[in-house]
């Protein structure tokens, strides 16, 4: 089963904890989750740490967390800021989540 979680405008520290809690529910009922992140306005590194965690759940539970193929400029600019732009490949966010667990 799939399901399609789209996370709004806003992706930051203030509704992690609620974006924690939708990406735990759907991995609970889904094999696959994919994040629609196209409508966000507002991000901080927390997105990032909430959905790199759900990911690795995930990993360890045979699911899999991944970004629609059309990632938001926004995504990109705070990975930039963060020093790591190197983890956003062309068209979206799909590759980073690929790499399974760390080494």
């Amino acid at each position: 089963m799939h399901k399609t979680l789209n996370v709004g405008s806003s992706a930051n520290i203030q509704n992690s904890a609620a974006l924690k809690d939708q990406l735990l529910t759907a991995l609970g009922e889904c094999d696959k989750v994919t994040i629609d992140a196209s409508q966000l306005q507002e991000v901080d590194l927390s997105f990032f740490q909430t959905v790199y965690s759900a990911h690795l759940y995930a990993v360890s539970n045979g699911k899999t967390v991944e970004f629609t193929n059309d990632a938001n400029e926004k995504l990109a600019a705070t990975l930039a800021r963060a020093g790591l732009a190197d983890l956003l490949p062309t068209a979206n966010l799909n590759s980073w989540l690929h790499g399974g667990l760390p080494q």
